[in-house]
């Protein structure tokens, strides 16, 4: 949705429109938890490590957040790209961790492919190329298909082989 409408507009305030993740997505996963009666049951020393993990990488993208509103406001710096560079980086290292702790190759491969769009994405924003929503959105969104989506279908399939 915002890909479509920074596209269509070329207006910048379309990008506010991020927040609404964890807005809409922390409240639904909690309903849907519910609605499963999830039960916990035993928790390895990978699913804590593995936990923690991805606790790091979202404490450290709220932080981020923040500087990046404190930039805005006090300074009228626009420093927003840190963002997604920051993500781009952040979340693959993680998946590569996550991985490797759990020894899913498609974990691993993910992340890779995800951690070499990141630093695309690095020598772009340092080559001052501009972040245009026609190509860089869709370079976004493969990133996250590739590096979640992918593997979150293949180890379901394998879950339910058994």
């Amino acid at each position: 949705m915002v890909w479509i409408l920074l596209a269509a507009t070329q207006q910048n305030v379309w990008n506010w429109l991020w927040f609404a993740i964890p807005v809409i997505g922390m409240p639904l996963t909690s309903i849907m938890a519910r609605r499963e009666k999830r039960t916990d049951g035993a928790v390895t020393y990978s699913d804590k490590i593995t936990s923690h993990l991805w606790s790091i990488f979202g404490v450290s993208e709220i932080v981020l957040t923040f500087i990046c509103l404190g930039f805005s406001l006090i300074g009228g710096i626009k420093c927003w790209t840190a963002m997604t560079v920051y993500t781009l980086i952040a979340a693959p290292f993680a998946e590569i961790a996550q991985g490797l702790i759990v020894k899913e190759k498609s974990l691993t491969w993910g992340g890779i492919v995800g951690l070499a769009i990141g630093m695309v994405l690095v020598c772009c924003v340092t080559g001052k190329i501009p972040l245009l929503a026609n190509w860089f959105m869709p370079l976004f969104i493969l990133f996250w298909v590739v590096m979640m989506i992918v593997p979150g279908h293949i180890i379901n399939h394998k879950a339910k082989k058994g």
